[in-house]
């Protein structure tokens, strides 16, 4: 059973045709990138370039060391955090202006 390059086709029908001896290239791309989708719930991810210090860069390997987990993982999580912060603030702000 041939599929269709452009239907959305799950992992074990990409399987099942490996298994069959079929050719499976035409389900990948040669980027190795996911291409951006922006169903429900999904975000497209944009990447950008910052530019860090190395003491800064330093540090940001010392935590993700002690996490476990990838410099960008801290990244991201600390940019969430910085921007669930300014949200609290404006809102709290808000909140003032209208009390008084």
């Amino acid at each position: 059973m041939a599929f269709k390059k452009n239907r959305r086709t799950n992992i074990d029908q990409i399987d099942a045709a490996i298994d069959r001896g079929e050719d499976v290239s035409g389900y990948f791309t040669s980027t190795g990138k996911h291409p951006p989708r922006a169903g429900k719930g999904e975000h497209i991810v944009k990447k950008v370039n910052i530019d860090f210090s190395l003491e800064i860069l330093n540090e940001l390997d010392e935590v993700a060391g002690l996490l476990n987990v990838s410099r960008q993982s801290v990244i991201k999580t600390y940019v969430l955090q910085g921007l669930s912060h300014y949200h609290l603030g404006q809102a709290a702000k808000r909140k003032q202006q209208n009390a008084g």
